[in-house]
């Protein structure tokens, strides 16, 4: 397995689950978090996403879209 970045996304990076995704296991749909890890096993990459701190979801990277820090107030960064 490889850690990889993403498109345009890291890890680190603030983004939103899609809420049109049919299976959320985790129940997140909608929601932001940060991701932790992004790896590449056979081909399909999947990405790690916290939402706070017990609560942990996995995506297919495009699932999940990047939100501009610069549009993000520190005090929602801070708060994440």
């Amino acid at each position: 397995m490889q850690h990889l970045i993403h498109g345009n996304m890291k890890i680190g990076d603030l983004v939103r689950v899609s809420p049109f995704i049919t299976k959320d296991p985790a129940n997140q749909k909608g929601k932001e978090g940060v991701i932790v890890e992004i790896v590449n096993n056979e081909g399909f990459e999947i990405v790690k996403v916290r939402f706070n701190k017990d609560c942990y979801g996995l995506y297919d990277g495009d699932t999940l879209e990047k939100i501009n820090y610069e549009k993000v107030s520190n005090k929602e960064i801070l708060q994440g």
